[in-house]
C-alpha cells in the first residue's frame, strides 16, 4: 500500500520535530511541566476545515494558528482583518482564515487585491466562495487558480462580478 500526501506530510513533521528535539538540551526539555501543552500548541498552527461549507473553500487558519505563526496577538491579527489586509470568515464568533490567501506564512497580496476589489458589494463568505468556484467564462477555473495563470484576468472577473452584484 502506498502512503498518501498526508501520511507523507505526517511523517515529515515527525520527523522535523525529531531532529529539532535532538538539538534541545536535556535541561530545557526537563523544564517542560507538560509535554501535551507544548504538543496542542503545535496542533493549534495546522489548518482545519470550518465544517459543511470548509469542502467549497478549503482548510482555515484559526486565529490561534496565526497568533502562532506570525507572533503577533490576537489584536495584532483583528487589526490586519480591519486593514483589509487579511480575509477572515466569522463563524460561531470566532474568526477563521482561508488557507488559499496565504503563501507559506505570509498573505499573497494578488488575493488581497482581488479580495479588496468585493469588499464594497459582498461579505466575506460569498467573497470566499467566489474565489473557489469554477469560472465558467475563464474554462473553469477557480479565481484563485486564474490569479496564477492569469492575474490580470482575475482582476477583471473581480471587477465584473462586483458590478454585477452591485446592479
Amino acid at each position: 500500500m502506498s502512503a498518501t500526501h498526508a501520511d507523507r506530510t505526517r511523517e515529515a513533521i515527525l520527523a522535523d520535530i525529531g531532529r529539532r528535539l535532538a538539538a534541545v538540551p536535556d535541561e530545557l526539555l526537563d523544564a517542560v511541566p507538560d509535554p501535551a501543552v507544548v504538543g496542542e500548541r503545535m496542533m493549534n498552527v495546522l489548518p482545519h476545515g470550518p465544517g459543511a461549507f470548509g469542502r467549497l473553500i478549503g482548510p482555515v487558519y484559526s486565529t490561534k494558528a496565526l497568533t502562532t505563526m506570525w507572533r503577533i496577538t490576537r489584536a495584532g491579527v483583528s487589526k490586519r482583518v480591519r486593514d483589509g489586509r487579511v480575509l477572515a470568515l466569522k463563524v460561531e464568533g470566532e474568526n477563521l482564515f482561508p488557507l488559499f490567501q496565504f503563501d507559506g506564512d505570509r498573505i499573497r497580496e494578488d488575493v488581497i487585491d482581488v479580495v479588496n476589489r468585493l469588499r464594497p458589494v459582498a461579505d466575506p463568505f460569498t467573497i470566499a466562495q467566489w474565489l473557489r468556484t469554477p469560472l465558467s467564462d475563464h474554462d473553469g477555473l477557480t479565481a484563485i487558480e486564474l490569479l496564477d495563470s492569469d492575474p490580470s484576468a482575475a482582476r477583471t472577473a473581480a471587477e465584473r462580478a462586483a458590478a454585477r452584484w452591485s446592479a
